[in-house]
């Protein structure tokens, strides 16, 4: 069903843009949806008791962002996603609107250069203008597009698609005005259009790397710009830039010939002129790179991640960037440092974990390592990775510093108070992708096993200090205990003496698992013992002999077992689907299920022990009475990682959400919220909070007696809007 989900603050906001941005020649017409009056109103009836207060979420796109375009007068940003929506965005980082109606994936958003008309095109095959009065579908012309272009007065509408043909329609009625091909259908088929601002030139780009211009009054080919083109771009005063697969250049705009080789930038996408014509704008790669457009210098160079998307501001301050994550980012154009990010960014997060103080909690997803204020669900750190697939992050024991694996074979280490990178281990290598590390419990090093070899970092030096070859590849586990650390994967378990790194000793693991990869290793609290696995089989070892103190034999291990905080207690999944205990020589099992056990840890205490199973289910189990005390729902899939709040009443987990559980009354609270599509809102699993992470450090509060947005705990309009996590944390 086609709608909106509107904030009547946009109307305003539209209003006051479009005004500002017209010329003194043309009527200065509001376009809030309800004019007042021109007469006396009538006595206005008893205002009726207001409702109770609905939040607003701001959800924004939850994938890809595939188009990103500046409204003329710089104030407002509008976004087309993969999730069939546009999303309007004020500049300060508020969404103000999401409109709907096609139904399928975005192409193009474009406004007309009055900012009073705004088109989009998508899979769907449908042209729609949309009313900026209502917010909804104005006209929905049926064609299959690639791309759109609109006139400056915002009557013109120019689609290409899968032909060789531009087609002019009345944007007003959708009447078809004009067709027309490139000469012997050239192009394939037509992927870009481009107007100028003149409204006489229009620039298409072919499936086959061939750009024509054309006379858009007469809708007929002038000029076959040579050679395969990637990208081009027209400047408000006229001039043409094009990318090819050499670079980018300026051309003759009216024959289409290279007039100036600016500069070589390598997997260029579409180029980008600032307002006045002086900067070139290139997406490369996952950089954005800025060209002096008459001396043909690279100004500058900065990454923005996973490019989809990108746009320029009309004064050329702001760069937006539509990345894979969901998000819309604003860079600095002259400075290339980030200024905000719009929505939230999405993805399966594959890992979540409290700091050592648990007052923040570190997830990773969508190529991003997130860090999250645990009091108010704010991001207050974003790091990148430079692949999708980001390993589990891991705090320091100080919770200063905070690791990751980032790239096959490499951990690059951030400094969370400073939220600046501070130092990267190991080497990229396409033939072992597997890197595990751990910090020293003074949190002053960093051990990293990589491809056979264990290297140390060193936080003051800020480089690797020392590199030793070892026994073991395909690391599957590093664990730092005191002055020793424990490494493990193919090739078994060896122990290293932290400060040299020279071999204590191997353990003998064939007694364990003869033939086997090592999985996981862990120390106990105290140091003295140490937790193996491999195939089906559980080791427990005397860190100072070597020697084998236990072995658990013939368990399908879905989860690695974790020893008891005093390390009395041994837990691990056993060949029934469940879960035994094993303390002092003797076993018994806790729980049964019908679904794989996933995850295994135990409170702070030692007094209960939280199990995850394949049902997206979490058990929570007291240990001495050997009775689930709680069963905690709200996952969608399989839990991929679970802890303990340091405090003991909070369980943190991930899947594709994180979401954070009261194990006291079982309260749900999602960090990362995704789409209710049917609904329009995102919501916790027991519906009690709206919201995802980005709306919860700016939280609009819609009620009967206006519209009001304020930070959590603090004072809005006429009323403090109440802090959603607060509630969590009573004891």
């Amino acid at each position: 069903m086609s709608g909106v989900k509107l904030w009547p603050a946009l109307a305003l906001l539209l209003a006051t843009a479009c005004m500002q941005g017209l010329p003194p020649d043309l009527p200065r017409r509001s376009i809030v949806a309800r004019a007042r009056p021109s007469s006396a109103p009538e006595e206005a009836p008893p205002p009726a008791p207001p409702p109770d207060p609905v939040l607003v979420p701001q959800t924004g796109h939850v994938t890809q962002v595939w188009s990103v375009a500046f409204h003329p007068s710089g104030r407002l940003l509008a976004t087309g996603g993969f999730d069939h929506t546009v999303c309007l965005w004020s500049l300060d980082g508020g969404l103000m609107a999401q409109l709907t109606g096609h139904h399928e994936a975005l192409k193009r958003v474009a406004w007309s250069a009055d900012g009073k008309t705004l088109v989009s095109v998508a899979r769907d095959s449908q042209v729609i203008v949309w009313d900026l009065e209502r917010f909804v579908p104005k006209r929905v012309i049926e064609h299959p597009a690639f791309d759109v272009a609109v006139s400056s007065d915002g009557k013109r509408v120019f689609v290409v698609g899968p032909k060789t043909e531009v087609t002019a329609y009345d944007a007003a009625t959708g009447k078809l005005l004009a067709v027309a091909g490139t000469p012997n259908e050239e192009g394939r088929q037509l992927l870009s259009v481009t107007l100028s601002d003149d409204d006489q030139t229009l620039l298409t780009g072919g499936l086959d790397g061939s750009f024509h211009l054309w006379d858009a009054k007469k809708l007929r080919v002038r000029a076959r710009i040579p050679g395969r083109v990637k990208g081009g771009a027209l400047s408000p005063d006229g001039r043409l830039a094009v990318t090819t697969e050499d670079g980018v250049a300026l051309a003759d705009p009216v024959s289409g010939a290279e007039l100036k080789r600016l500069a070589q930038v390598t997997s260029a996408g579409k180029p980008h002129f600032s307002r006045d014509g002086r900067r070139l704008f290139v997406g490369s790669g996952t950089n954005v790179v800025v060209i002096d457009a008459a001396s043909g210098k690279t100004l500058r160079r900065f990454p923005v991640g996973i490019l989809e998307s990108m746009g320029v501001s009309p004064d050329g301050t702001l760069v937006a960037t539509g990345n894979d994550d969901a998000q819309v980012r604003l860079w600095n154009a002259d400075s290339g440092a980030p200024v905000r990010g719009l929505g939230s960014p999405w993805g399966s997060v594959t890992a979540a974990h409290f700091d050592p103080k648990g007052e923040r909690i570190a997830t990773a997803a969508a190529g991003w390592v997130d860090v999250w204020h645990a009091s108010t669900g704010a991001i207050v750190q974003r790091f990148p990775a430079q692949q999708r697939e980001v390993g589990p992050p891991g705090w320091s024991p100080d919770g200063a510093l905070l690791a990751a694996s980032v790239a096959h074979g490499v951990v690059a280490i951030w400094d969370v108070t400073r939220g600046v990178a501070v130092g990267r281990v190991g080497a990229a290598s396409r033939d072992d992708w597997t890197a595990q590390f751990a910090f020293a419990p003074d949190s002053r090093r960093l051990a990293m096993l990589h491809a056979g070899r264990l290297s140390l970092w060193d936080r003051d030096q800020k480089k690797t200090v020392k590199t030793v070859g070892t026994g073991v590849t395909l690391a599957a586990g590093v664990a730092w205990s005191g002055a020793v650390i424990a490494v493990g994967g193919s090739g078994g378990v060896e122990l290293y003496d932290a400060a040299s790194l020279k071999r204590l000793r191997a353990l003998d693991h064939q007694q364990v698992a003869p033939f086997s990869r090592v999985e996981a290793l862990s120390f106990s609290a105290d140091g003295t013992t140490l937790i193996t696995t491999a195939s089906q089989h559980v080791g427990v070892w005397d860190v100072g002999s070597g020697k084998l103190l236990d072995r658990v034999a013939g368990r399908t291990l879905h989860a690695a077992p974790v020893l008891s905080p005093d390390g009395s207690a041994l837990a691990f999944p056993n060949h029934q689907r469940g879960v035994s205990l094993r303390r002092g020589g003797s076993t018994v099992e806790l729980l049964r299920t019908e679904s794989a056990i996933r995850q295994l840890r135990f409170s702070p205490d030692g007094m209960r022990l939280a199990v995850a199973s394949d049902d997206a289910l979490i058990r929570v189990i007291d240990t001495a009475r050997g009775q689930i005390v709680r069963t905690l729902p709200g996952h969608e899939a399989r839990i991929w990682s679970m802890e303990w709040h340091p405090g003991g009443n909070v369980l943190l987990a991930a899947s594709h959400q994180a979401r954070l559980h009261r194990v006291r009354d079982g309260r749900t609270l999602t960090l990362r919220a995704r789409f209710d599509r049917q609904a329009g809102v995102v919501h916790s699993a027991d519906g009690q909070f709206l919201g995802d992470p980005a709306a919860w450090s700016l939280l609009r509060l819609r009620s009967g007696a206006g519209l009001w947005q304020a930070r959590l705990g603090a004072v809005g309009k006429d009323r403090e809007q109440p802090a959603l996590l607060a509630d969590l944390w009573r004891p």
